[in-house]
């Protein structure tokens, strides 16, 4: 890292610049429904907003404790691998004496021929990086079970491998 300002703001968020995303903040209930994209370089970096959503951006009057604040937390729009892209996913399995269950990042190179690649697109369950997968994975295992890991591990009779979330 050079020490620029938007990038360490992009890297505390978990966003990559110039990627939409929306913002909620622990003082109020929902996210606010603007998308909003970091700008890192040039005469022109800094935070900007979508208010209308017709992708005319414009700078953010947003200030940056709010931004930086705690409990602000960047959501990032589901995101789609280009066809022979890497990709990072979540899943989860059972050790084969079937006692404890493990959830794992894993990685992939998307194709439109492999169904569990075009499964994961449509659940939301691919990701640029791998930091971006394993930030996400209890939120990604919640959303398609139901129920956290602990619940579904205590549940179905697994000790889980990863006993605490830490997201």
């Amino acid at each position: 890292m050079n020490g620029n300002i938007w990038e360490v703001i992009c890297e505390h968020l978990d966003v990559e610049p110039n990627e939409p995303f929306k913002l909620s903040f622990a003082d109020e209930k929902d996210c606010f429904g603007e998308r909003y994209k970091i700008k890192t370089y040039g005469k022109d970096a800094g935070l900007y907003v979508d208010l209308f959503g017709n992708n005319k951006w414009v700078k953010s009057t947003l200030y940056l404790n709010k931004l930086l604040g705690f409990g602000t937390i960047a959501i990032q729009e589901p995101w789609k691998p280009k066809v022979n892209e890497e990709y990072w996913h979540i899943y989860w399995y059972v050790e084969e004496n079937g006692d404890i269950a493990h959830i794992e990042v894993g990685q992939s190179t998307f194709t439109t021929w492999y169904t569990p690649d075009l499964l994961r697109v449509g659940v939301s369950n691919c990701f640029k990086t791998e930091n971006q997968a394993e930030n996400n994975k209890f939120r990604v295992f919640e959303r398609l079970v139901g129920k956290t890991w602990v619940e579904w591990c205590e549940e179905n009779g697994y000790l889980n491998a990863e006993a605490s979330q830490t997201d």
